[in-house]
């Protein structure tokens, strides 16, 4: 009996042991400032995989991951599920950065393939609010490293580049935004544009 204590024992202190940081360097893949007006950087990941940033006007610039010949409609592959409105730390918009729904630097999970997305927002600061608020300086940077493969909730091993296990990520926000999440539709607030920290959430 005392063997399988001691087994159980020390099995339980290993479950319990911290998992350590990875270490593994990222890879600058695109840097620009916030303000740029270029329609879309965009940079190969890999052998089959695309990085974009995309400009959307004056709200701001998307991030994706796509498959290469994909265009522009092809599916996400930094979206935790296929199934999914509201918004997301791929979306680098001015009102969502000042009314603080993500923090300033972000880790996705390329879901289906071997790599993470950092997506950084530094010194970026705004003006107006709501709808109306714009990114007034600033610098924005994404950056790749691998990692090990999750898959999308809702995505079959067909959509994957290998098979996994199903992982959902959960991402933070506020408990005064988590109604206007759902719509994905800005509610201005009086004051200044915000100022970026060094706030740093691993997303997944």
């Amino acid at each position: 009996m005392l063997p399988l204590i001691l087994v159980a024992t020390l099995a339980a202190a290993a479950a319990e042991r911290p998992v350590p940081p990875d270490t593994t360097p990222f890879t600058v893949a695109v840097r620009f400032a916030v303000t740029d007006t270029t329609p879309l950087f965009e940079q190969p990941l890999g052998d089959s995989l695309l990085l974009r940033v995309q400009r959307e006007g004056p709200l701001g610039w998307t991030v994706s991951v796509v498959r290469r010949g994909a265009g522009t409609d092809g599916r996400n592959l930094l979206y935790h599920s296929l199934e999914w409105h509201g918004p997301y730390p791929t979306d680098l918009f001015a009102w969502s950065f000042h009314e603080r729904y993500f923090p300033d630097e972000r880790l996705l999970p390329v879901y289906g393939y071997p790599y993470e997305v950092r997506v950084r927002l530094v010194d970026c600061r705004t003006a107006g609010s709501g709808a109306t608020a714009v990114f007034t300086a600033g610098t924005v940077e994404v950056a790749w490293r691998q990692a090990p493969v999750r898959r999308a909730a809702g995505a079959s091993p067909a959509d994957d580049a290998t098979g996994t296990r199903m992982t959902i990520i959960l991402f933070p926000i506020s408990r005064s935004n988590a109604v206007r999440a759902r719509g994905a539709l800005p509610r201005g607030r009086s004051g200044a544009g915000a100022r970026s920290g060094s706030t740093e959430e691993r997303m997944g």
